[in-house]
């Protein structure tokens, strides 16, 4: 069995012949997919192109210009920097690229071809340079002179990353070789180039001197204290932490154009988090997981990469985060810098940091959740996890993580909106404690909530989130018994909608709540019907379209059909920060649908991560009765009324958004029997 490929969002699938991405096919020609799938295979090489044109169109005469449309096809869907141009050499798949464990069998065969030797560099270093180089090389062992001539050291690294560090340390040591008398540099200029090769073992002699012949030569065409690589090895440095990076354009060596890059070094690196400091997405914060430090080698390094890429996956779900890419994560990771600075130049609020290390029968990862801007560690995790749940297809150990990661941030965002004054909190500690505070049962947080959102609404990027969320906080406010005016709040509701869906008429989660508006303030089941429906043909992935979908089918006595939609939201949203909501919801449509004992079982899974949720033990009170739980039924009545002291039968009967179908009067009867007066 063929395993798939997985590269940021793509997914190439062999087996299939199809080409995902987010998880939906693509339109792709049979040729592009061939080359493609040519190129990902033998991505630790270049690939000439005569073998491509033998691999693609196999005994046919074909020019290379059609190789060349296919490519620019494959550039334009997947982004120009995939695949990269080796001049007069052939084409290299560039992207970090992953095979997927199809099914267990084969789950560590496939692990271990993912974890390949990385790429090394060959440098040529100035030949003053060796008391720096002998520093540098102190800890790298997989390192070897290959070529020394015209005052220049070649030296060969087994790791790109490696030979990055120490020609950025040669380079530092010389700019800081100043006499302190007349501010003159005291030794020559360090001049460095720089060119990646294949793993040492995979390189013959005759590459390996190519190899140093061209950074030779670019070592020569080098200004004063800059170094000077070739275009398949820039990626590696960090533009604004490492130097100033340039593009030259193409460089003529030896007779052959060379597309190369300047690395110059910068007076004022972002080593202090103020130059790469960019606005996070809106209210979403941002996090992102750097690669796990694994103590195996080589082989380590790319299993603490992919680690950390399974995670990303996981962490992508959740669509209250801004999850960094795992290509910038890598890149800075070799940097070294304190999370403040590291959290600033990846524009990320939140760190995922850790170790890992392989033992006989799996992987141990010891993780730690960082507030960035902070420095304060929020969470401390140790999971032992086996090769298949680790790299398999189902992504166990990616949700487990991105499950943990979530709970606690919303629960750090939560505590933090309650002590700290509103204009000190992140747009993510208002946008999503003010959602947790208005679930609350008391009126000190729920009007908390409110001041939130109103302060968030001005914020740059926030208005359209805050305004829809707004109109959720009058509808609960009506709900819970709070309102001095229902009708106005109703109009303040729809409002607030109407302000939302003005920035962007397909808004999934304005449409979404814009329903329940009228569901639960209007009881307009229908117009609700409605909205519900343009936010699921907006976004089929908003879950709260079908959660909300689902209440409203149940109020209209289509039990099957509501509890359907609601799993569907359940399936779309598995690790919602608010998940006590969801399974509340889904109760109720379980209710409609007559399936009891469901019904019960998510209402206590409900009321386990949220006691003071009234609805909530009002289905489970329902529920209760309709299974001749007597006892249980009033209990749960009396937690009920703890929480909401003024419940009437008729109060119920005047707020249930489903008054007017087949549900109020039996619900209504059961509330009677479990001890609800009238």
């Amino acid at each position: 069995m063929r395993s798939n490929f997985r590269f940021g969002r793509f997914e190439l699938c062999p087996g299939q012949r199809a080409l995902l991405s987010d998880g939906k096919p693509l339109r792709l020609g049979g040729r592009a997919f061939d080359i493609l799938l040519s190129l990902v295979e033998r991505r630790d090489r270049v690939v000439d192109c005569d073998e491509l044109l033998d691999l693609v169109w196999p005994g046919l005469a074909v020019e290379e210009n059609n190789l060349s449309v296919q490519i620019s096809t494959l550039r334009r869907l997947l982004g120009p920097d995939v695949i990269a141009t080796i001049r007069g050499r052939g084409y290299r798949f560039t992207a970090f690229t992953r095979e997927v464990v199809a099914d267990s069998d084969n789950a560590a065969e496939i692990v271990l071809r993912n974890l390949r030797q990385p790429e090394g560099a060959v440098v040529a270093f100035p030949g003053h340079c060796v008391a720096s180089l002998s520093h540098s090389l102190r800890d790298i062992a997989a390192a070897h002179v290959v070529q020394e001539a015209d005052q220049l050291l070649c030296i060969e690294f087994d790791r790109a990353q490696d030979a990055v560090r120490a020609a950025l340390k040669v380079q530092r040591d010389a700019r800081l070789d100043v006499d302190a008398c007349s501010g003159l540099h005291t030794s020559p200029a360090a001049r460095i180039g720089m060119v990646r090769c294949s793993p040492r073992e995979a390189t013959a002699a005759m590459q390996s001197r190519e190899h140093a012949a061209l950074a030779h030569a670019l070592a020569r065409s080098a200004a004063a204290h800059d170094i000077v690589v070739s275009a398949d090895l820039v990626s590696e440095f960090v533009p604004g932490v490492d130097g100033d990076v340039e593009d030259l354009g193409d460089l003529t060596v030896a007779g052959e154009a060379v597309h190369a890059y300047r690395v110059r070094a910068i007076e004022r690196p972002a080593l202090d988090g103020g130059v790469l400091q960019t606005n996070e997405d809106g209210a979403r914060p941002g996090i992102a997981v750097l690669p796990f430090n694994c103590a195996d080698g080589d082989n380590g390094n790319v299993l603490g990469e992919a680690l950390a890429d399974e995670i990303i996956l996981g962490l992508s779900r959740i669509r209250e985060f801004s999850v960094i890419s795992g290509l910038s994560s890598r890149r800075l990771h070799r940097c070294g810098l304190p999370s403040e600075a590291a959290g600033a130049c990846l524009s990320a609020s939140y760190l995922l940091t850790g170790s890992c290390r392989s033992v006989a029968d799996g992987i141990v990862l010891t993780m730690h959740l960082e507030d960035a801007r902070r420095g304060k560690v929020l969470r401390s995790l140790r999971i032992e996890t086996s090769v298949r749940e680790a790299f398999g297809a189902e992504q166990a150990l990616g949700s487990r993580v991105a499950e943990e990661v979530s709970q606690t941030m919303f629960h750090h965002a939560l505590q933090a909106s309650k002590a700290r004054p509103l204009p000190e909190l992140p747009n993510y500690a208002l946008l999503m404690g003010a959602v947790g505070l208005m679930h609350r049962a008391t009126l000190r947080e729920f009007e908390r909530a409110r001041a939130m959102l109103e302060h968030l609404i001005h914020r740059p990027g926030c208005g359209p989130v805050a305004a829809a969320w707004l109109a959720k906080w009058h509808v609960l406010r009506v709900v819970q018994g709070w309102s001095p005016d229902s009708s106005s709040d109703a109009q303040l509701a729809l409002d607030y909608v109407a302000r939302s869906l003005n920035d962007d008429s397909r808004d999934a989660l304005a449409l979404s709540i814009g329903g329940l508006v009228h569901a639960y303030l209007r009881k307009d089941l229908a117009m609700a019907g409605q909205l519900y429906d343009q936010a699921i043909a907006a976004n089929p992935s908003e879950p709260l379209a079908w959660l909300f979908s689902a209440t409203r089918l149940a109020y209209l006595g289509h039990g099957k059909e509501a509890e359907q939609a609601g799993d569907q939201a359940l399936r779309l949203s598995p690790i919602d920060p608010l998940k006590y909501f969801f399974d509340s919801l889904v109760a109720t449509a379980a209710l409609a649908n007559a399936n009891w004992e469901r019904s019960i079982a998510l209402s206590h899974r409900s009321l386990k991560a949220n006691r003071t949720h009234a609805s909530t033990w009002r289905t489970l009170a329902i529920a209760m009765v309709m299974s001749n739980r007597m006892d249980e039924a009033r209990s749960a009545v009396q937690h009920l009324l703890a929480i909401e002291p003024g419940l009437t039968l008729g109060r119920f009967r005047e707020r249930f958004p489903g008054r007017d179908g087949p549900l109020a009067e039996p619900f209504a009867e059961a509330l009677r029997a479990a001890g609800v007066q009238d």
